[in-house]
């Protein structure tokens, strides 16, 4: 008992101290949250309450590729990973209706791990038709959700016709970690969010 006393009075004493140094520690994690949060993408903020009546396209372009002369190369050992990495991701979704990619190895090497996953086939699609492509993934895939995988160029194309608007620059012909998500409804204005992965 008296020992009991002896350390509650001793945490008593030291309760200012105590309290600030949680603070402090509470303030630095709340900083290191903040910082990581748009540098990497999770499973949990890639999970969507999706309604009926909402569309969501997820575009991304291709991953790494082999640096070869090769016009049609396929996927490094690092753009496989990637693969990996993208389909991780995907898992969480509940349902994909539709995979689409363009004539290439690399694209369809990115989409196919996660067609199979979902058991749907790989769509070819031509990224020079963007119009037409818009009228096709909207009527086609209403209220649905659809995988597209591109080019560094085509698919920021594609997101800034799909939003009807200049949003996305085309990527750095480096960086092959950008996905974004659009969520169309009806008679509301598109949303668009941007992740790293």
């Amino acid at each position: 008992m008296k020992q009991f006393r002896i350390i509650h009075e001793s945490i008593v004493q030291n309760l200012p101290t105590i309290i600030e140094n949680i603070t402090s520690m509470r303030t630095l994690l709340f900083i290191i949250i903040s910082l990581l949060m748009p540098l990497e993408i999770t499973a949990q903020n890639t999970k969507s309450s999706k309604s009926d009546d909402e569309t969501v396209l997820i575009l991304t372009r291709h991953a790494e590729k082999i640096k070869t002369e090769n016009q049609d190369p396929s996927l490094s050992e690092a753009g496989k990973k990637r693969t990996i990495k993208l389909l991780t991701l995907l898992q969480n979704y509940d349902t994909l209706n539709a995979v689409y990619s363009t004539e290439y190895n690399r694209t369809k090497e990115t989409a196919q791990p996660v067609a199979e996953y979902f058991k749907l086939p790989v769509t070819i699609y031509n990224p020079g038709e963007l119009k037409n492509l818009k009228s096709q993934f909207l009527e086609k895939h209403q209220g649905e959700t659809v995988l597209i995988v591109g080019h560094s160029n085509t698919t920021p194309d594609l997101i800034n016709v799909v939003m009807g608007e200049e949003r996305v620059d085309q990527f750095d012909e480096n960086d092959y970690s950008n996905m974004y998500i659009i969520k169309l409804r009806k008679g509301e204005s598109p949303v668009l969010q941007h992740y790293i992965y």
